[in-house]
């Protein structure tokens, strides 16, 4: 009765290769997920088993693929190759366990033959499987902030060639292990002989070498991507630095100015004079530059830094901070990075426009587990959104573009989330970051 193995092999064997890809795409997932997922792939097992196929794993897999795709926002090549990893550990031990079996002289229809035996061995293989899942989730609790900046260094920068050999190679591994699954039931009346398995085992062992020189071809290539993003961030980071010795010194020469005026009033005993030209200074400066002073001193720096060069182009730089963003991962030159990337890019669209008013307002707020950044600014609607994230996409000329698609990777290397809303009357910016409850120190 397939019932039976439904019930004691086949969803079994479908939760923890569900639980090892949730580890290995860095995705927690809910007890709902997890229970749907397994409906859908029951539902299929049923009519796998109905109609006679014998396409189990690449069911499976597909199933897996699938589901994870649509309840998350996980890239798709992303999933593809943990389960693909996922399948190839569980068939690995399904051939360490045949190994092991045929050594102690019993034959492999003995196995397949009594549900009981069959049951025995399943289990074993994933009490293993298992082991392996709660061995990489403890490694990845105790060290999960030491990883999000591995994370993060080496964020997942791969173009679109690279990736379709991913997909392709992923793609040739499952078929691969399909025929043979399919020729080992062909041929389950058979004694295989030890020297046929470890053909097998050696077989999938040099697969795994090939997928592992494709992701070491890809790892150069994201480190040659990633040095060109840190070059142009370090340019635009030297360029605002200039911007803001440049208007130092512009303000240098001003005062000096002022201190001749003053100097030649107070020389000749115009004393009422000097008064009251350094008070018309002071209030001058006052209602010209408006300083923050939120209790975060990076926020402080990259609004004042901002409300500078915003106030050139008549556009009126706001903020409401609620929220110190105390606890979080992200490093201070990262949330520094992000704000004036954002800023700098809402300014540089404004300044386009001749208007009677234009504003970028800054929120911070705390709502539930997250913490919130809204950057809102009443320029142009953005017509392709995904399109702005995409690498070296950019309305300013070449070599620009680099900014936003860098800021996504690094929130998305600490379970952030970046969402923009944007029509003819404004265009908003919101950054959840999710509160750390235990920091470890």
């Amino acid at each position: 009765m397939y019932l039976i193995d439904l019930l004691f092999i086949d969803i079994p064997e479908f939760i923890v290769i569900f639980l090892l890809i949730s580890i290995l795409v860095n995705n927690k997932f809910t007890t709902n997920q997890l229970i749907w997922s397994t409906v859908i792939y029951s539902i299929i097992t049923i009519i796998k088993y109905t109609t006679g196929t014998s396409l189990g794993s690449t069911i499976q897999g597909l199933t897996i693929c699938i589901s994870i795709y649509i309840m998350t926002n996980i890239r798709f090549v992303n999933i593809c190759i943990a389960t693909i990893t996922s399948l190839v550990i569980r068939f690995m031990l399904d051939v360490i366990a045949l190994i092991i079996i045929n050594n102690m002289g019993i034959k492999l229809e003995v196995i397949l033959n009594n549900k009981l035996y069959k049951i025995i061995v399943c289990h074993i293989c994933l009490i293993t499987l298992y082991g392996i899942y709660i061995i990489i989730k403890k490694y990845k609790e105790k060290h999960q902030v030491e990883i999000n900046k591995k994370i993060k260094n080496i964020s997942l920068y791969i173009n679109k060639n690279i990736e379709s050999i991913i997909v392709s190679s992923s793609i040739l591994v499952l078929l691969v292990i399909t025929i043979i699954l399919l020729d080992l039931e062909n041929n389950k009346d058979k004694n295989l002989g030890s020297s046929n398995l470890i053909a097998i085992y050696l077989f999938f062992s040099l697969i795994i070498l090939i997928i592992g020189l494709i992701l070491t071809i890809i790892n150069h290539n994201k480190q040659k991507i990633l040095s060109k993003l840190e070059n142009n961030l370090m340019q635009t980071n030297l360029n605002q630095m200039k911007e803001t010795v440049d208007l130092l010194r512009i303000q240098k020469h001003d005062y000096m100015n002022h201190l001749q005026v003053i100097l030649m009033q107070v020389t000749n005993g115009k004393n009422e004079d000097a008064k009251n030209y350094i008070l018309s200074i002071a209030n001058e400066n006052s209602n010209s530059i408006i300083y923050f002073n939120t209790g975060n001193s990076y926020i402080d720096a990259v609004l004042n830094t901002k409300k500078r060069r915003a106030s050139k182009y008549n556009i009126e730089l706001t903020a409401c901070i609620d929220s110190l963003l105390e606890k979080i991962e992200l490093s201070d030159s990262e949330l520094t990075s992000i704000l004036l990337n954002i800023v700098d890019n809402s300014i540089d669209e404004l300044k386009k426009f001749n208007r009677d008013y234009k504003y970028i307002h800054v929120d911070t707020y705390k709502e539930d587990d997250f913490y919130n950044i809204s950057i809102k600014n009443n320029g142009s609607k953005i017509e392709d959104i995904n399109k702005i994230f995409e690498l070296g996409y950019s309305s300013k000329g070449k070599d620009r573009g680099y900014g936003l698609y860098h800021i996504k990777k690094i929130l998305e290397s600490y379970n952030c989330t970046l969402d923009i809303y944007s029509d003819e009357i404004e265009t908003e910016f919101i950054i959840k970051i999710p509160e750390i409850k235990n920091i470890v120190i």
